[in-house]
C-alpha cells in the first residue's frame, strides 16, 4: 500500500492540495476522487514506469485533468531553465483557484517540492507568506524542507 494522501489548503475561491507521487492504481483512484481541475508535477520524471502508469494515465484522461509537469530535482529549488513554465502555470493555477477550482501539486514524498510551489501559489492568490506558511503547514507538517525552498518560495 502506497502513502498516497491528500493534504488540502483552502486558496483563493478553492482548494490547493500537496501530495506525494500516485504510484498505483489505489493512487490514481484516490486521486481522481479529490476530482483536480489541474495536477502539477514537479518530480524529475513524473511518472515513472509501471503497470500503473497506464492507470493513471486513463483515470487521468477519463476524468478530464489537465497534467502539467515542470521538474525540480529532489530537496532541490526550480532552475532558470524552469522558471518561465513554472511562471506560466502558477498563473493558471490561480486563475482555476479564483474559480473556485482544485489544484493538486506533487512531488515524490509530498513535502519540499510540492510545499515549495504551493507556498508560492498562496502567496501569489494574495496571502502573507507567514500566515500562508503557517496553514499549509497545518495541513502538512513536512511542507518545505529546505532554507534554499523556503527562500525561492517567498522571492517577490
Amino acid at each position: 500500500m502506497s502513502g498516497f494522501e491528500v493534504f488540502a489548503v483552502p486558496t483563493g475561491a478553492g482548494l490547493l492540495a500537496i501530495s506525494p507521487r500516485p504510484v498505483s492504481r489505489r493512487d490514481a483512484t484516490l486521486l481522481c476522487a479529490w476530482a483536480p481541475d489541474i495536477v502539477l508535477s514537479l518530480t524529475e520524471n513524473p511518472l515513472l514506469r509501471g503497470d500503473w502508469l497506464a492507470d493513471v494515465e486513463m483515470a487521468v484522461c477519463q476524468h478530464h485533468i489537465d497534467w502539467l509537469h515542470v521538474p525540480v530535482p529532489d530537496f532541490g529549488v526550480l532552475s532558470v531553465q524552469y522558471a518561465a513554465p513554472l511562471a506560466h502555470s502558477i498563473a493558471v493555477i490561480c486563475a482555476v483557484l479564483g474559480r473556485g477550482g482544485r489544484v493538486l501539486i506533487h512531488c515524490d514524498g509530498g513535502c519540499g517540492r510540492s510545499g515549495m510551489v504551493a507556498l508560492r501559489v498562496m502567496i501569489a492568490a494574495g496571502e502573507d507568506a507567514d500566515s500562508a506558511l503557517a496553514r499549509l503547514r497545518v495541513a502538512r507538517p513536512c511542507a518545505i524542507e529546505t532554507s534554499e525552498q523556503l527562500a525561492w518560495a517567498t522571492e517577490v
